[in-house]
């Protein structure tokens, strides 16, 4: 009898066992179906450049497609932006 019952418990947990487990290997696939249907939005990008030739640069990121957002020519610096992107230009504020 107490064979019988091991083998009743055995065979029970086997069974839940294996429905767990292909639960959690259906709910990692949906997670990495999503992630794979999914773009990763990273919002506002930015960076900062030092520039020899403050005038030419702003002249090469509008052709690219980037127009003046701030700054002053007069100080050194400009800030250019194109969609969520921005551009900080900086001529000799930094040590090259």
């Amino acid at each position: 009898m107490k064979k019988l019952t091991l083998l009743f418990i055995g065979f029970s947990l086997a069974i839940a066992m294996g429905f767990s487990l292909k639960s959690v290997s259906a709910f990692a696939d949906a997670q990495t179906n999503n992630i794979k249907n999914e773009t990763m939005k990273l919002g506002a990008f930015s960076v900062s450049l030092s520039v020899k030739d403050l005038k030419v640069s702003q002249a090469f990121y509008e052709k690219l497609g980037f127009s003046v957002l701030g700054g002053d020519l007069s100080k050194n610096y400009l800030i250019m932006k194109n969609e969520n992107s921005l551009i900080g230009l900086f001529q000799g504020m930094f040590e090259t």
